[in-house]
């Protein structure tokens, strides 16, 4: 018999894992939706896409804005949030589910209580190479140095400890070209 707080953890992963394969078929360009499995993409204003060059001659930083933005929200794929109340990491997988390769990544992590309050919020530069349509995992020094709170899709604890959740917006791409 499967345990609630089982199912509590499934349910989310199988529910996104249907939905991007059915974002996917119906696309027909591998782009997938993980929506709400440990992580949820915030879009910001409407503006207009700002590509800066840089030096390099094979590569170019994209910065998502307004529709854009929502376009990556479905060719970057964060899933699998973990972080265990002693533990000093906290991980989670990016898939590319783009044509291109991402080099590098700038991303802006919001932690929230379970009532949807900001607990901490931070920017983190990620130097992960993604080939397209390929997974990745990525460790992080965790924010919480006392070892207090615990990902709300992690294993919870047995002593006392506050649960959070995770918002995460993309601020910057590097892609190569």
């Amino acid at each position: 018999m499967i345990r609630f707080h089982s199912i509590r953890i499934l349910l989310p992963l199988l529910i996104a894992l249907f939905f991007g394969f059915l974002s996917a078929q119906e696309e027909g360009s591998g782009i997938a939706c993980g929506k709400k499995v440990a992580t949820t993409l915030k879009s910001p204003g409407k503006q207009q896409v700002k590509k800066k060059k840089i030096d390099k001659k094979d590569e170019e930083v994209v910065r998502p804005r307004g529709a854009d933005s929502i376009e990556w929200a479905h060719r970057l794929v964060f899933a699998g949030y973990d972080k265990q109340l002693a533990s000093s990491q906290e991980s989670f997988f990016i898939s590319n589910r783009s044509e291109r390769e991402i080099k590098q990544l700038k991303i802006r992590i919001t932690y929230l209580d379970l009532k949807g309050r900001m607990l901490h919020q931070r920017e983190e530069v990620l130097s992960v190479e993604i080939p397209p349509q390929e997974t990745r995992k990525v460790d992080i020094k965790s924010f919480d140095v006392q070892h207090s709170f615990y990902h709300i899709l992690s294993n919870k604890p047995t002593r006392r400890a506050t649960p959070f959740d995770t918002r995460i917006e993309i601020l910057s791409l590097t892609l190569k070209k």
